[in-house]
């Protein structure tokens, strides 16, 4: 969440990122890169989910974040919100994202009520049942 609020207040926006927590427990960035200098986010979001999934299939990662700008309605009131969101995967069967609604004010990045939903296991669902 810290470099997403930074780079939201010093650009307004950001590229979706990734990170894992390898087996060993050591927690990792992790970066792809297509040779397209300015990709589209759902790009970014498939080439990392794609990096996961690899790093799941060799018994890399326990567990993996990505972590993304989005347009939500709040579930509150049904208004409309950017938010950052931070999807969450584990080995073992768990997966969730949350949502984290903000706005820009005079330059500074303003966190709603966050909340939650489940996701989709995507990510360590390709590997065998152990």
């Amino acid at each position: 969440m810290p470099l997403a609020e930074r780079h939201l207040t010093n650009y307004g926006e950001f590229f979706p990122f990734g990170g894992a927590i390898q087996t060993s427990g050591t927690m990792t960035l992790v970066a792809t890169y297509d040779g397209d200098e300015h990709p589209d986010s759902v790009d970014v979001i498939a080439n990392l989910k794609d990096a996961f999934i690899e790093g799941a299939r060799k018994s890399e990662y326990r567990a993996t974040a990505l972590v993304y700008d989005v347009r939500v309605k709040l579930p509150t009131t049904g208004d409309a919100s950017d938010a950052v969101a931070v999807s969450l995967n584990h080995r073992d069967n768990y997966s969730v994202i949350g949502f984290f609604p903000y706005r820009i004010s005079d330059g500074q990045v303003i966190f709603a009520e966050s909340y939650a939903i489940d996701g989709d296991t995507d990510i360590f669902s390709t590997l065998p049942l152990s």
